[in-house]
């Protein structure tokens, strides 16, 4: 009898799960920094938006608003006057009485120029009622290979230039 030549169909599905599992990891390693880089893109809008109706509240109210940039996250405040005359930062709530706020995820690194992140209570960007807002640049960084992200920058006024990765 001739020995008949070729790959048995056990070493055919073998080759086929190898092949299979290699490419999911590659799917799965480049999907993880693709959904870091959207999950940032969400961030950055939501931050815009809620700033976006920071300056129209202060806009109508007449009183400047203030971002307090922390590494936690952000909250938008406003300013008002005690009895006395002090001027203190309270929590601007929406007219659902929701506090504005938001919160940068656990593995990115964010910087703020040039006030910097800190922990203290005054904010580090003012919305004031002619429309003029605090210059910055926001840059939110993947904290482990320190690949950026997302920039947002004022230039000054709205609206805000928010770029995947680097800024421009």
């Amino acid at each position: 009898m001739k020995a008949v030549k070729g790959f048995t169909l056990l070493e055919v599905m073998l080759v086929l799960v190898i092949l299979a599992a290699t490419a999911s990891l590659v799917m799965m390693s480049s999907g993880f920094s693709q959904g870091e880089q959207r999950s940032a893109a969400n961030t950055a809008e939501r931050f815009n938006t809620q700033l976006e109706y920071a300056w129209d509240w202060t806009t109508y109210q007449g009183k400047p608003v203030g971002i307090l940039m922390t590494e936690q996250g952000w909250q938008v405040l406003t300013m008002e006057t005690n009895g006395k005359g002090k001027i203190h930062w309270e929590p601007l709530a929406n007219a659902r009485k929701q506090i504005l706020n938001g919160e940068w995820h656990d593995s990115w690194l964010v910087t703020l120029q040039p006030q910097g992140v800190a922990g203290n209570s005054s904010p580090q960007i003012i919305l004031l009622p002619d429309g003029e807002i605090t210059p910055f640049t926001l840059k939110i960084v993947e904290r482990e290979e320190r690949t950026p992200l997302v920039t947002i920058q004022s230039s000054g006024v709205l609206p805000l230039a928010i770029s995947n990765g680097e800024a421009p």
